[in-house]
């Protein structure tokens, strides 16, 4: 058997003498072509001269493949935490010359796991993109070109799966850390618009928008692992549920929901993203498309192996700047995990939308927020002369503490289909990985990684919204767990009473201190009916007066107090937004974005749901901040009839 340059992999068999273009010159990128190529091609791809990277060298790289240990590694198995642990960076995309054959091998993988849910194949499986992808490390000079890149991938891809352990310890060097510590560079002049820029490169222009005005991340100490920990209590696993076939989801259904991803949907444990999973459904149909639907419908229905309910049901911890003293938890899930959500979502929209109609407007109701909004601020005319009150609920750290004993029982009986599929995800613990080294168990609440997360806590705290209406308020609507409430003294005493009764065995607790009571009479100078015994002025239900009423961000009193509501909310964003865009070095990109967003989310939120009439001077304001941001971009002024053509 012929061995292509030392590095132990077999050469194809040879067919007939065939053209061999120009080392620099592109080759043809079918599977066909791909396989009879010839094996010299293999070489320069591991030489950092001539991909312009500093990967792993040449030398090294034989010694590894041409171990007697390593060379036949068909059986290596890499446990599934560890692969999870490795912080290896990928590449964004895979270089269209090798998508296809990568898309065939990594869904035959898929499939191979499938079948034998083993958990040696998932390892493979989740293995794959990390040996195949990672980056190589810069050298000080610029990115080869992407024949160079593809190259390298194709020369894995080759590689693959005679010397797997190989290509995985490449993998793991290229995640740790050097022994000696590099000289620091200069970081650069704005890091907001390095990551801002990199994420319209990929076409996402809502990351583009959230990075713009995102809190930071909050620094990766005990202290922030402490808080994360804090806000993930402990809780008892639910009862089984009885069993119930999922629907099956076409073809075309996976397509549709995995569409729905952003191309900056970020990561889960094993670090691969849904972007990838796109790139491979649009690059090869025969293999993978069909391998992934395999594997949607077989986890939908709650048949995947019980090893992988940690990794596939759990995420990666992120914890963002809240306070000082405070972060705020996020989670990304596993894109697996999260298409499988998505077309239940899709797939049951109308369902959905009938449970909760007239209850719940968090879910299933586009618009909610503009629908609890008007509807208030209706009530509020309709009875401004009664001696009707209204009582805000809020409930403490609710989507981490609503116990799963009670939402998966309520979820599963409110929608039988996807019984499987939760008692899956939430039947035991879970896992969530923070710093690639720290595991935070999952124990309650639903998982903000989880694309039905919001779905399963409305089902949850469902049977609180329905005994609330059974005492026929005048207002009841809820949006997640913000409920309002509109009633007599005596009927929401009794509110108030059911929730601090109840709530607790659900796992929801009271937050008097959020908690507000408004008099839908100006003229009513009465206190808040609702005390706390040996609880502190500060700890009390708050007394907010019928001119300051508002809900979910959207101010409901007098003009006075949404004028000035409007400009401490969108005013004040805009100016530090505004800011950031006229330090941007692109101004291209600095100027289309300030088109599409400049605070472009809250604009709208307020054009949708406060009427014109009462900010109409913030609005006149709002107008001349954007159009002076604008002149200062492109660093001149313009005429009247510039700004305002069309675009």
């Amino acid at each position: 058997m012929d061995v292509v340059d030392d590095l132990m992999i077999p050469a194809p068999p040879r067919r007939r003498k065939r053209h061999v273009p120009q080392p620099n010159a592109l080759r043809p990128s079918s599977l066909l072509t791909r396989s009879l190529a010839p094996a010299r091609s293999l070489a320069p791809c591991a030489e950092s001269k001539a991909t312009g990277f500093t990967s792993l060298p040449l030398a090294e790289f034989k010694s590894l493949v041409s171990d007697p240990g390593i060379a036949e590694s068909k059986s290596f198995f890499v446990p599934l935490m560890e692969i999870c642990k490795i912080a290896t960076p990928l590449v964004k995309r895979v270089p269209r010359n090798e998508a296809s054959h990568f898309a065939s091998m990594w869904g035959k993988l898929l499939d191979a796991a499938l079948y034998s849910q083993s958990e040696l194949a998932w390892s493979d499986f989740f293995v794959f993109p990390k040996a195949i992808l990672w980056t190589p490390v810069r050298g000080g000079r610029k990115l080869a070109k992407k024949a160079r890149q593809s190259e390298l991938v194709r020369t894995r891809l080759l590689a693959w799966p005679a010397h797997k352990e190989a290509l995985w310890k490449a993998a793991v060097q290229r995640s740790s850390r050097s022994l000696v510590e590099p000289e620091p560079e200069p970081k650069p002049v704005n890091d907001t618009e390095s990551a801002v820029i990199t994420a319209l490169r990929l076409g996402d222009v809502k990351k583009a928008l959230q990075l713009l005005n995102a809190a930071p991340i909050a620094p990766k100490t005990p202290a922030t692992l402490a808080c994360l920990k804090k806000l993930h209590p402990v809780g008892e696993p639910p009862a089984p549920v009885p069993d119930f076939p999922a629907p099956t989801f076409t073809l075309d259904m996976v397509r549709a929901s995995l569409s729905t991803f952003g191309p900056g949907s970020g990561a889960g444990l094993f670090g691969y993203k849904p972007l990838l999973l796109q790139q491979c459904v649009r690059a090869e149909s025969s293999v993978f498309a069909p391998a992934l639907t395999r594997a949607v419908n077989h986890f939908a229905d709650g048949r995947a192996p019980a090893f992988l309910k940690r990794f596939i049901a759990g995420g990666v911890s992120i914890a963002l700047v809240k306070t000082a003293t405070a972060v705020r938890p996020l989670c990304c899930g596993d894109p697996i995990r999260r298409l499988v959500g998505k077309c239940f979502c899709v797939a049951g929209k109308k369902e959905i939308s009938d449970a909760f109609k007239g209850r719940n407007y968090g879910v299933g109701c586009p618009g909610g927020v503009e629908v609890v909004a008007h509807s208030l601020r209706d009530t509020l005319t309709r009875h401004k002369d009664s001696n009707l009150g209204l009582l805000k609920i809020d409930f403490r750290n609710a989507f981490n503490e609503i116990k799963r004993s009670h939402f998966v029982k309520s979820a599963c009986e409110m929608f039988p289909a996807m019984s499987n599929w939760t008692s899956w995800c939430y039947g035991d613990p879970s896992m969530l990985l923070y710093d690639h080294e720290f595991v935070i168990e999952s124990c309650a609440g639903v998982q903000q990684g989880d694309p039905l997360g919001p779905l399963y806590f409305c089902c949850g705290i469902m049977c609180l919204v329905n005994e609330i209406n059974a005492l026929n308020p005048v207002y009841n609507k809820w949006y997640m767990d913000d409920g309002g409430i509109v009633g007599d003294v005596e009927l929401l005493t009794k509110v108030w009473e059911l929730i601090k009764t109840k709530g607790p065995a659900l796992g929801l607790h009271l937050n008097p201190s959020k908690c507000e009571w408004s008099w839908l009479n100006s003229a009513c100078d009465l206190p808040c009916p609702i005390r706390l015994d040996n609880v502190s002025d500060d700890a009390q239900v708050k007394l907010v007066p019928t001119n300051e009423i508002q809900m979910l961000g959207v101010p409901l009193g007098s003009p006075d107090f949404v004028n000035g509501f409007v400009k401490t909310k969108l005013l004040s964003r805009l100016d530090a937004t505004v800011q950031k865009l006229v330090e941007f070095e692109d101004s291209q990109a600095a100027l289309f974005l300030l088109r599409i967003s400049f605070s472009i989310v809250r604009a709208v939120h307020f054009m949708r749901s406060t009427p014109l009439v009462q900010w109409r001077d913030q609005a006149v304001l709002f107008d001349a901040k954007v159009r002076d941001a604008a002149e200062s971009i492109i660093g001149r002024p313009m005429t009247d009839r510039a700004y305002t053509q069309p675009a």
